[in-house]
């Protein structure tokens, strides 16, 4: 794949990605009250500048380590702690916070945490030069888990059981996708 493709790819999935965030935040203002739209805002203001400290950079350490200094399973198990410190102080900052905002926190949190897996194995694949898989599972998991978050919303579940599907939609594309093809060249995992 040439650069002006790859460039090209990413720039369509990360803008279709995007999209479906964006789509996401209009079916939940769309089918539910204002003050489930303030629980959400309230959650993700917790739960994001968690996520991004808990990424550590991996990605683009993997990514630009050229000489294979670190296996993936090193980084897999440097983000396996930082994953379970991330659960941890974000669901306990929330529940102690809020405790009336469990139903929203734990799929979000949840699917946080499975955005950070998927992270990982797409510094493995931009290593190896994959671009194409990245981009493949940018655009799986973000329509699939917006429009199954806007079909619940709009069959009448409530807003923890659609987040809790659009959870289940990332785990199943990197259980699904990501690992395999990751563990296909990045050796074990």
């Amino acid at each position: 794949m040439t650069i002006a493709r790859q460039i090209g790819a990413m720039t369509l999935a990360n803008t279709v990605y995007l999209l479906s965030q964006l789509a996401v935040l209009i079916a939940l203002t769309r089918f539910s009250d204002l003050a489930t739209v303030a629980q959400f805002g309230f959650v993700m203001a917790v739960v994001q500048p968690l996520y991004m400290l808990g990424l550590l950079g991996l990605r683009t350490a993997q990514a630009t380590d050229a000489d294979d200094d670190f296996a993936f399973a090193t980084y897999l198990g440097l983000r396996s702690v930082m994953l379970f410190v991330f659960v941890v102080i974000a669901l306990g900052g929330l529940l102690g916070l809020r405790p009336g905002y469990a139903g929203l926190a734990v799929p979000i949190v949840l699917a946080k945490a499975v955005e950070m897996l998927c992270d990982l194995c797409y510094g493995a694949m931009q290593r190896d030069g994959k671009v194409d898989l990245v981009a493949r599972s940018l655009l799986l998991r973000g329509p699939l888990a917006a429009l199954t978050f806007a079909i619940f919303l709009a069959a009448g579940a409530t807003v923890p059981m659609a987040f809790f599907a659009h959870f289940l939609i990332w785990a199943l594309v990197f259980v699904a996708h990501d690992l395999p093809r990751t563990a296909a060249f990045a050796g074990s995992i």
